[in-house]
């Protein structure tokens, strides 16, 4: 009896693997994407993808020149560097699989750190020649940086000149302090809009109060600076 329960645990367990084959070709990466199949690529695939990729071929060459830190293993590309005092590969990344790479770099992994800490994430194990301005485009596309980005001045919209107004009475100005005086022997009131509270602009207005009713001979204020300078 013994013999025949493990019989059928096996002949199940081969019934479950089979289903699981079956069910491989809807199998979702963390992104929600479906994939066409659980295995990995081949690494004569992954071999093949630089080769034909015109971004590194500038890399190959200099690769089989021996130059700039480029070498060949296992039919890959690599680029060696150094990192914290370490020799480093750098497997050169095909055009076709970058954008993966900086979502693991930025998304998966990352926390979703800045420019130059996601390209020093990802330059650990990973390079091609366009690599610091793909992770700045990357972070700058990133919805969920863009949400939680703390606003700077360079957020604020820009001044531009207001366009002035083709008819009499039609826009008007608003300003933020007006000079008052007050005649005393008739209680006659004159005010004169400013932009401001200098002196300069004190005595401006004082200059187009005097074209008007002659210069006075006393003048009483709060004696603010703007009227003893």
């Amino acid at each position: 009896m013994a013999n025949d329960d493990v019989t059928v645990m096996a002949e199940q367990n081969d019934v479950d693997c089979d289903n699981v084959n079956e069910d491989c070709d809807d199998v979702t990466d963390g992104g929600g994407v479906p994939t066409s199949d659980c295995s990995l690529s081949s690494s004569s695939e992954v071999a093949k993808e630089p080769r034909d990729d015109p971004s590194v071929t500038g890399c190959w060459k200099l690769a089989d020149k021996g130059r700039a830190g480029f070498v060949v293993k296992d039919n890959l590309l690599y680029h060696r560097t150094r990192i914290l005092g370490q020799d480093v590969y750098q497997l050169v990344v095909p055009e076709s699989r970058r954008a993966h790479v900086l979502k693991m770099g930025h998304d998966s992994f990352g926390g979703h750190m800045g420019c130059k800490r996601t390209k020093a994430r990802i330059s650990y194990a990973f390079y091609w020649p366009s690599l610091r301005e793909d992770c700045e485009q990357y972070v700058k596309m990133c919805e969920a940086c863009q949400m939680k980005a703390r606003v700077t001045y360079r957020d604020r919209v820009p001044i531009k000149p207001i366009p002035r107004a083709d008819r009499v009475f039609d826009h008007w100005f608003k300003y933020n302090y007006a000079f008052i005086a007050i005649d005393s022997f008739s209680r006659f009131p004159v005010w004169h809009a400013t932009r401001s509270l200098t002196a300069k602009n004190v005595f401006n207005a004082l200059l187009e109060l005097w074209q008007f009713t002659g210069c006075c001979s006393y003048i009483s204020s709060d004696l603010g600076t703007n009227f003893t300078a």
